[in-house]
């Protein structure tokens, strides 16, 4: 019940964001003003402040490997899967991508919301693996699948990400044990604790309750959600992860489809509508998978 109760107000958060952009009182262009402050600003002083204070051992070294192998293996489930589907080469494209992409932002204010900010440093290792597959495999099959080339630049904006480059600032913090002066690590700490209400905010304003080609959307996000979940919890039993990592990995290997999903499909016009409703679904599930499984981690 303690769980349920830390992890309510981001539900509620995510509704009041669907019901204001419901209402006309903000717009999706606020909620993608939202999304680029927290990207910028918040989510870079969350890493930041907790990464820099955070004991790192090699189970923490050995998470942006875990989330590689996760996206991988659920990427060549949904490879097979879509091949027996006959989809489309845009639908096939935004299917691989909404299976094989977690997002770990959405998991990411529930999270801290049970274990304090203190340790969103250990899911921001998690990301980090992700992030880069996504950002070069993941691009790279966008524009494949969409018949275009590469831009290179796309690869090299992971080296000039915020969120990525606040990573390696708390790192190289934490490790050269220097330390931040008080006022800065307590504007970081105020900055970062925003994170949580901006993100979910925005996250209700995305939302898109109609959903179209409803049997493959229903099939991305089973492969992505639950496959991703036994996926994960066979990697936890075989390393024998217990307590925080494996409740993070858990939560990790469950999350929603990517927002990449929907960026890439655009960029590369790939299936838009498809996109859409991937990210939409499998974000409603979320809403419950997410605290249940901070529940059943407790």
């Amino acid at each position: 019940m303690t769980t349920l109760m830390q992890t309510l107000p981001m539900i509620l958060i995510f509704l009041i964001g669907l019901v204001m952009r419901r209402n006309n009182i903000l717009s999706v262009r606020d909620g993608e003003a939202l999304l680029k402050l927290v990207f910028n600003v918040t989510a870079p002083a969350l890493f930041i402040a907790s990464i820099s204070e955070l004991h790192i051992g090699h189970d923490l070294l050995l998470l942006p490997v875990l989330s590689v192998v996760m996206f991988f293996g659920i990427y060549l489930i949904a490879l097979g899967t879509g091949k027996l589907l006959k989809l489309p080469r845009a639908s096939f494209g935004t299917f691989l991508l909404g299976a094989s992409i977690m997002n770990i932002g959405f998991v990411l204010p529930f999270f801290v919301a049970v274990y304090g900010i203190k340790e969103a440093g250990r899911i921001s290792f998690l990301d980090l693996g992700n992030a880069l597959v996504v950002f070069t495999f993941g691009y790279a099959l966008a524009a494949r699948m969409g018949q275009h080339e590469v831009q290179q630049k796309m690869h090299s904006k992971i080296l000039k990400s915020p969120p990525i480059i606040a990573i390696f600032v708390g790192l190289l913090l934490n490790v050269l044990h220097i330390p931040v002066p008080e006022p800065i690590m307590n504007t970081c700490n105020m900055l970062g604790m925003a994170t949580l209400p901006l993100g979910m905010l925005s996250l209700g304003m995305f939302f898109n309750p109609r959903l179209s080609n409803l049997p493959v959307t229903f099939m991305a996000v089973f492969i992505r959600m639950l496959l991703g979940f036994g996926l994960g919890y066979l990697m936890v039993q075989a390393l024998g992860l217990t307590g925080i990592n494996r409740t993070m990995l858990l939560l990790a290997a469950s999350a929603p489809a990517g927002t990449n999903t929907l960026t890439f499909s655009v960029l590369e016009k790939l299936d838009t509508e498809l996109a859409s409703s991937i990210v939409s679904l499998s974000i409603f599930l979320g809403l419950m998978v997410a605290p249940l499984i901070l529940m059943l981690g407790q």
